[in-house]
């Protein structure tokens, strides 16, 4: 690997995303997806503190993560190479994930229509 993250900063490998849904339906490339999961290829040292030490990271290489789909910086490594990476701080993982069951974010809205305001005509009030 030809880059490595600074300070509390991760690059992680996004997983490639499905093309069909079970049920057979392609997801177009621009569908809206609230997460991506992925995997920690590099890690920054940890963030500098004050008196120069450094803060351990949580995450280290090969860690399964859980993130955002709008966070961090989409990264190209190599001419050809068809992965796609992100590069971001720590914090900005949503989550490690533990185990090999599949998970995603449930129940989360998008976001809402404003209100429907319906006029009132002169006569209707009352």
């Amino acid at each position: 690997m030809n880059l490595e993250p600074l300070d509390n900063r991760v690059l992680i490998e996004l997983d490639p995303r499905d093309k069909k849904t079970a049920g057979g339906i392609i997801i177009p490339e621009g569908a809206v997806r609230m997460e991506e999961k992925g995997v920690v290829v590099a890690a920054g040292p940890g963030a500098m503190n004050a008196d120069g030490s450094r803060s351990p990271m949580q995450l280290k290489e090969g860690d399964h993560v859980l993130l955002d789909a709008h966070a961090g910086i989409p990264v190209s490594i190599g001419a050809e190479n068809e992965k796609k990476y992100r590069l971001m701080p720590e914090i900005h993982v949503l989550a490690k994930i533990t185990s090999d069951e599949d998970v995603g974010i449930v129940g989360q809205k998008m976001k809402s229509a404003p209100p429907l305001i319906m006029p009132v005509r002169p006569g209707m009030a009352g």
